[in-house]
């Protein structure tokens, strides 16, 4: 027995010469992390960043129709178990300290190629999901999705239609000629 604990031990200053390094590493990683946990709001608010956690969350699948003509749905799910309104989503960014966002969901061309013919609700899907309003600034081709209130879990749907030709990958978000661009994300 001390034979082998005296063999465990031969060598090590070796060990200790490595070892010695990643323990450093992993401890200041940790520190690196802990401090950025505790003090995620004001470093957020010192680069200009929305810490802000939005009760909505958008996902899209982008796939061709009638040729290569770019289509997507788009989801816009409740991840909460109580109804979300507008004067909750307001709320929600002036408790942050974040008055300055826009308490909407933005559909941004994001290509110089193309842009959005239209975005529709589907009607079906939603019903008595919850009520939104859908604006076309025609002057920048932005879209804006004012959700007026959302049932508690409730999913709802979208059509973004394009003029966009060229084949798409549904696994390949980056290929997707828009951006979705809402608080928090």
């Amino acid at each position: 027995m001390v034979n082998m604990i005296s063999k465990l031990f031969q060598n090590w200053e070796v060990k200790k010469s490595i070892i010695s390094p990643i323990v450093a590493n992993l401890f200041t990683a940790l520190l690196l992390f802990l401090s950025v946990m505790l003090f995620k709001e004001p470093i957020y608010r010192s680069l200009g960043l929305s810490a802000v956690e939005f009760p909505l969350y958008c996902l899209s699948e982008p796939y061709n129709e009638s040729g290569n003509i770019v289509y997507a749905d788009l989801f816009i799910i409740n991840l909460e178990s109580y109804e979300i309104t507008e004067n909750k989503i307001r709320s929600a960014l002036k408790n942050a300290g974040s008055e300055q966002i826009k308490p909407y969901i933005r559909i941004v061309w994001d290509h110089s190629i193309g842009n959005i013919l239209d975005i529709e609700e589907d009607v079906a899907f939603n019903k008595q999901k919850g009520k939104v309003i859908l604006e076309h600034k025609k002057d920048d081709g932005e879209w804006i999705i004012k959700v007026k209130e959302i049932k508690a879990k409730a999913i709802m749907r979208f059509t973004i239609k394009t003029n966009y030709n060229r084949p798409i990958t549904r696994i390949a978000l980056a290929t997707r000629p828009f951006k979705i661009v809402y608080p928090g994300k």
